[in-house]
């Protein structure tokens, strides 16, 4: 498998740092738990759930714009799925800015400081909290295995399946439409009916599953088919994530989450390199070993200790939640 850089390769990385994309995803949840639990303001709910709501789509539909790029690929317009998503950012902006309000109370609000921007002290201020050293190590486990899929996803599948972009695209579009169902619909009934704990237990199960079939299936329709099972696994963040909201209290929200951000960015940053290096020595033609899979199950290994820690070590008060 030959894989081509990009000429202008400082480019990407240096509008990833400048955007800080992976900012948005831990803000978004924490702004609609504020919304809900606000006063009854329909106005303000309603602008909150409509976000959500967004956001929750654009899963489905952005990964499409691959197979647009794919077809326009025979002239200079391959970036243009590139301007779209900028468009598009642009107006999400805009439409913050004018249409959404502040969704923190004035009471636990805090003032901006250089000295609260300080990770290192950010980490050691959560630390302290009951249990949290734990569900960050479960969570930080549980981050750098499952981002195997947006290291390797088109390396794996092109290699694996022979996949077009567009294939890869209509993939990832699928797993888009299921990702949203399953958050928009299955999250809150799940953890009502079997509590935050268990599903933490049931998606983290689910994911080793899911990884284990990918690893080992050589037909690229099967792993379509697979699709809904692998999305299904994503059940178990937001419980995980809840319980460990449930430790913190108003004023260190933030602080919660940005620790999260971090974690994230921290398992962006390992499981490209180690999953990519994986992935090139399995799917090496000459090599003793064929089997493009392997990060799929180096993941489920992760995956499995992280569920070990988390049953082990976990606050035994949180098993009734």
């Amino acid at each position: 498998m030959k894989v081509t850089a990009p000429v202008n390769l400082p480019v990407p990385f240096t509008s990833n740092f400048l955007l800080g994309e992976e900012s948005l995803i831990p803000t978004l949840p924490l702004y609609i738990r504020n919304i809900a639990l606000m006063p009854p303001e329909p106005s303000v709910k309603v602008s909150a759930l409509a976000l959500a709501s967004l956001y929750i789509i654009a899963l489905a539909a952005v990964p499409s714009l691959n197979i647009i790029s794919e077809s326009l690929s025979a002239g200079d317009l391959r970036s243009s799925s590139v301007f779209a998503a900028a468009v598009v950012s642009a107006l999400n902006a805009i439409a913050c800015y004018f249409f959404l309000q502040e969704s923190l109370n004035n009471k636990v609000q805090k003032r901006f400081s250089l000295t609260n921007i300080n990770p290192f002290r950010t980490f050691g201020a959560i630390a302290r909290f009951d249990g949290l050293n734990v569900f960050l190590m479960v969570f930080l486990l549980y981050s750098i295995s499952t981002a195997v899929y947006a290291a390797i996803w088109p390396y794996f599948t092109a290699e694996r399946f022979s996949w077009s972009p567009g294939m890869i695209g209509l993939s990832l579009t699928v797993y888009g439409i299921c990702f949203a169902f399953i958050q928009g619909v299955l999250v809150q009934p799940t953890i009502n009916l079997i509590g935050r704990y268990n599903t933490v237990l049931f998606g983290f199960g689910v994911e080793i599953v899911a990884m284990i079939l990918i690893a080992i299936i050589t037909n690229g329709w099967f792993l379509i088919a697979l699709t809904p099972l692998a999305s299904l696994g994503v059940i178990g963040q937001p419980a995980l994530t809840a319980l460990m909201s449930d430790q913190v209290d108003e004023s260190n929200q933030g602080s919660l989450q940005g620790v999260i951000a971090s974690l994230t960015a921290v398992s962006m940053i390992i499981t490209p390199l180690s999953m990519t290096w994986i992935l090139s020595q399995f799917s090496n033609q000459n090599s003793e070993i064929y089997f493009p899979g392997a990060p799929f199950i180096a993941s489920a290994v992760m995956l499995t200790i992280s569920v070990c820690i988390f049953l082990f070590w976990a606050p035994k008060k949180f098993i009734n939640r």
